[in-house]
């Protein structure tokens, strides 16, 4: 990957490009979640942002700073893409490119405590991490030089899926992604503001495990991952808590301390147990924490050779896991054999993890639907966010930091084939402001 200068693309305020109205009426019943929850649609209309993919395990993909969202992708020109949405305008430019085009080198955002936001992006397996930031809070009409950092575990298998987080009690940011022997990796940085040396976080030698993280921002970070790739062994649902040098189970028993990591998969709390459920495997989505600063996931399994994909929802209440089915969710988005794990997605939001949103297949097309609870996952309430598209709509995102009244929702719409090879736009439904 090669740096290049930003660049503006279409001017400063790009015109929103009107989509229509989703739909008012309601959707029939025939749908892949159960016909007694409600099949209300949610009227709104949505944007095109630009054309480009991203993939859903470097994150944050969008946050909300000063009024706006950013949001940042990669493009089939092998771009990476940031832009600035209001209501009324969209500002875009490009920070990078990468060597390939691969929805794998989508930026993960984060905002600093001085409200430049950096941006963090590599190539699939690449020989470096990326990153750049704004030189002022909130406007990415401006970014700083192309930085690098060289740091990696031991292997051949490059650097993938980087994803920031900030920790004030620390005063420091840490970074994960996969490493060089596909074990997840971490670097923190240093009292010069440097990054230091890469470490191994989560390893199971022969096997690649994936990660999502959140964090309140303070002194946790909530990590949900996997002990492996669900194409490659029967992949299960793990947890641990980080907080002042020290990782937890969500009972707060101790796992491992900093400085005798890597932890293995098994060492943390098991949510799913693929083998105790007829070898059906699972790969994890999102993890957030809700209200009483209890861990919630989200996750997907796969049945009958991964033809019939499930979303499925895990959380941490009364002292023990508490699982439930969200939906049925339709096959894998590409027809390649090879990736047949690859859902539509599901995430959670995170100012309220009550409150889900997936791409279900109906009928021909992924739609995006909203799934709420109100009994901790047992039952859901389920809204229609587009409905009778012409093509598919995929990977939905929620901005981090949204104030908590927002509705928006940014998605991946069009035909996607495979990883290197998409046909997609993201769009999205954006609020007054």
């Amino acid at each position: 990957m090669r740096g290049v200068a930003t660049m503006r693309v279409g001017g400063l305020a790009l015109a929103a490009i009107a989509a229509g109205a989703l739909v008012s009426a309601a959707l029939a019943a025939h749908g892949a979640a159960s016909a007694k929850r409600s099949t209300r649609i949610v009227a709104a209309s949505h944007r095109t942002f630009g054309e480009g993919a991203w993939s859903w395990f470097a994150d944050p993909r969008a946050v909300y700073s000063r009024g706006r969202i950013v949001a940042g992708w990669v493009d089939r020109d092998k771009y990476v893409n940031i832009a600035s949405i209001k209501t009324s305008s969209v500002y875009r430019v490009r920070i990078g490119r990468e060597q390939h085009r691969d929805d794998h080198g989508n930026p993960a955002l984060i905002v600093r405590p001085d409200g430049r936001i950096s941006a963090y992006f590599s190539d699939h397996n690449g020989p470096v991490i990326y990153w750049r930031t704004t030189t002022r809070p909130g406007d990415i009409g401006s970014w700083g030089s192309l930085n690098s950092y060289h740091s990696n575990t031991p292997g051949s298998h490059g650097r993938t899926y980087p994803s920031p987080v900030h920790l004030s009690a620390e005063q420091r940011s840490w970074l994960f992604w996969r490493g060089g022997n596909w074990s997840i990796s971490y670097a923190r940085t240093l009292s010069s503001g440097n990054w230091g040396h890469a470490h191994e976080l989560i390893s199971n030698p022969g096997q690649r495990p994936y990660l999502k993280e959140t964090s309140n921002g303070r002194d946790e970070i909530d990590l949900a991952f996997t002990n492996g790739h669900p194409r490659e062994t029967p992949a299960n649902i793990y947890f641990a808590r980080y907080r002042h040098r020290v990782f937890y189970r969500a009972d707060g028993s101790r796992i491992t301390t900093l400085s005798r990591l890597p932890m293995h998969p098994s060492q943390a709390d098991e949510v799913y147990d693929a083998r105790k459920h007829g070898g059906v495997p699972a790969w994890i989505h999102d993890v957030a924490v809700d209200s009483d600063g209890n861990p919630v996931l989200v996750f997907a399994t796969f049945r009958d050779g991964a033809r019939h994909h499930r979303y499925e929802y895990a959380r941490w209440h009364g002292g023990s896991w508490h699982r439930h089915k969200i939906t049925d969710a339709g096959g894998p988005i590409t027809t390649s054999h090879f990736e047949r794990y690859y859902s539509g997605g599901v995430v959670l939001d995170h100012r309220d993890p009550s409150t889900v949103y997936a791409s279900v297949k109906v009928g021909s097309h992924y739609e995006i639907a909203r799934f709420r609870t109100k009994d901790g996952g047992v039952h859901w309430k389920r809204q229609w966010l587009t409905r009778d598209s012409s093509t598919d709509n995929v990977r939905p995102v929620v901005p981090r930091g949204l104030a908590k009244d927002a509705q928006d929702l940014l998605w991946m719409r069009g035909r996607y084939i495979f990883y290197t090879k998409f046909r997609t736009s993201i769009v999205g439904i954006t609020s007054g402001r």
